[in-house]
Order: structure tokens, then sequence, then C-alpha cells
């Protein structure tokens, strides 16, 4: 089997929350865009040598490490900062609903327009995320 990287994985989950948003799997969809925001920060944290922790919500450890490394990465991710990791603490939030929604009580048309929200929210992440990889010179 061939080397998958963050990045790859993370496509996958962007690609998988954009399919679940079209079948109004909206749950779904928004529990596969948290995961895809997830690994391509990890993809970043692999490049800049951090080593993430083993755990979903690395929104204080991935700042702190982008901190660190301000001069390594390009400025269209520099400047983008505040709104990834701002999209990605919403996600998490959002995280235990998406996961569970069968247990709770959750609108659903929220949850609609929460899906078409941050599915392409997380898609422009993954693409600022690949955009500093390539400036980092690493597949992540």
């Amino acid at each position: 089997m061939a080397e998958i990287s963050a990045f790859d994985n993370s496509r996958i989950w962007l690609e998988t929350a954009k399919a679940a948003n079209a079948k109004g799997l909206h749950p779904t969809a928004l529990y596969s865009a948290q995961m895809a925001v997830e690994i391509a920060l990890k993809g970043i944290l692999i490049l800049l040598h951090a080593d993430a922790p083993k755990s979903h919500n690395i929104a204080a450890f991935a700042r702190s490490a982008i901190d660190d490394n301000r001069k390594l990465l390009p400025r269209e991710f520099l400047e983008k900062e505040q709104f990834i990791i701002e999209t990605f603490t919403i996600l998490m939030d959002l995280r235990p609903a998406a996961g569970y929604s069968y247990e709770r009580n959750i609108d659903m048309k929220d949850m609609a327009r929460k899906a078409d929200e941050y599915v392409a929210k997380a898609e422009e992440i993954l693409q600022l995320c690949e955009g500093a990889a390539r400036h980092l010179g690493g597949k992540g």
C-alpha cells in the first residue's frame, strides 16, 4: 500500500464531508469536516517537527506550534491563523452533537446550515494547510 500523507487523509475526510452534506447527512458532514481540519493541522505540525498529541482537540497545541514557527510559515497561512484556529474550535464544539446526533434533540435545520458553512470552511483550511506544506517543502 502506498504511503498516505496527512493531507491525503484530510482530503478523504473532506470528500466524505462534502458527500454526506450533499445527501443531507449533516451530522456526518460536520464530524468529517472536523476530522479534515484536525488532520490537516496535524500535517502542518508534522512538518514543523512538533509532536502533536494523540487527541482530537489540538487547538492550543497548534496555536503554540504556529507561534513558535512563524518565520517558517507563509504569510497567507499566518494571515488566516485566527480563522483556522477559531473554525477548528467551533468544529470541536460541534463534534459531540454531530457524533451522537442519534442521542440528542438536535435542530436539524441548524445542523444543515452549520454543515454548509463549516464544510466550506474546512475546504478553505485544507487548501491553506496544503499551501503551507508546499512552502515548507514536505508532504506531512
